[in-house]
């Protein structure tokens, strides 16, 4: 996963390659077999992973968290934008967004001042709106 991760992408490539995995006649078939089979094979709960799958799992987990982090960054550098061309809802929302995935985004410094920049653009008023 690492690897995956790590390499770059053909934004194209990939989304032919899901298509052609998650096509809905693959994956009909794919249930067909799982119900075909009944409860003689074992279910998700009751298999164990491998070592080497459980570390996978973990690396896979720590991007996601990660992941919490880089929106809530975005969300709130994007605040300021949002609020400065008049979209308070929006920006508001993106506010919203920064305090559910990551609340420590407001405790940087410069998102103190960001958020500050967001508040006085929002205070001002709209203009053309």
């Amino acid at each position: 996963v690492r690897a995956y991760l790590a390499a770059p992408h053909d934004p194209r490539a990939a989304a032919n390659a899901a298509r052609a995995a998650f096509a809905p006649a693959r994956m009909v078939d794919g249930y067909l077999r799982v119900y075909a089979h009944g409860s003689a094979s074992a279910s998700a709960a009751e298999r164990v992973p491998s070592a080497e799958t459980a570390h996978e799992l973990a690396v896979l987990r720590d991007h996601l968290v990660q992941q919490r982090t880089w929106r809530a960054r975005v969300a709130r550098r994007e605040s300021v934008d949002l609020a400065r061309l008049g979209f308070r809802g929006h920006a508001l929302g993106a506010l919203a967004l920064t305090l559910r995935e990551d609340p420590r985004e407001f405790l940087k410094g410069v998102a103190l001042k960001q958020v500050a920049q967001a508040a006085a653009a929002m205070l001002r008023p709209a203009v053309g709106r």
